[in-house]
């Protein structure tokens, strides 16, 4: 990568973290002194933490080495480009139901599952490279790569799953930035 590039990339980290860390928390979640919040509450609602570790665990996932196009967990283009990336997985089967088809959803967070990097029978522990296939919105946009693993009898199936709103990822379930512009 150029100095410019370099330049580049470090600044629209930068902003993203600081829109993130300025994401909208109302006063109610913020009050420090109910019994009720926590430091769980505050990382299941901020996604930065996805995009600064170089691994992260959601539910029995853990995801790590993720890049979105070739220069990271950043990628800065225009509506509609397709976007291929790739990370390395771990399924742990011990938290997954026996001989149930699971699938590794990648997409996008209002947008919805896009393509599947893997899929599991609840068996074995699995772990791998995978790849995928994002098309970014054609919104100029800040937008949240995140990741989930839905029951479903195809990849299809599965993307349903979260395209339906009936198994959303969390914010803790991010791993990259689509900006576009």
């Amino acid at each position: 990568m150029n100095h410019t590039k370099k330049y580049i990339h470090l600044l629209s980290m930068l902003a993203c973290a600081f829109l993130m860390l300025g994401s909208p928390i109302s006063a109610k979640e913020q009050s420090f002194s109910s019994p009720t919040w926590g430091v769980e509450d505050y990382f299941a609602k901020t996604p930065w933490i996805g995009l600064i570790a170089n691994e992260i665990t959601y539910g029995p996932i853990t995801i790590s080495k993720v890049k979105i196009c070739d220069d990271g967990k950043l990628a800065i283009v225009k509506p509609g480009k397709i976007l291929n990336g790739t990370l390395k997985y771990k399924i742990k089967a011990e938290d997954l139901d026996f001989f149930h088809l699971y699938h590794l959803v990648i997409g996008i967070e209002g947008e919805g599952g896009q393509d599947c990097v893997s899929h599991s029978m609840g068996i074995f522990d699995e772990k791998g490279d995978g790849s995928f296939t994002l098309t970014a919105p054609d919104k100029i946009g800040v937008y949240e790569v995140r990741f989930s693993l839905a029951q479903g009898f195809t990849c299809s199936g599965a993307c349903d799953k979260w395209n339906s709103g009936e198994q959303v990822p969390s914010a803790a379930a991010t791993i990259g930035i689509i900006i576009v512009k």
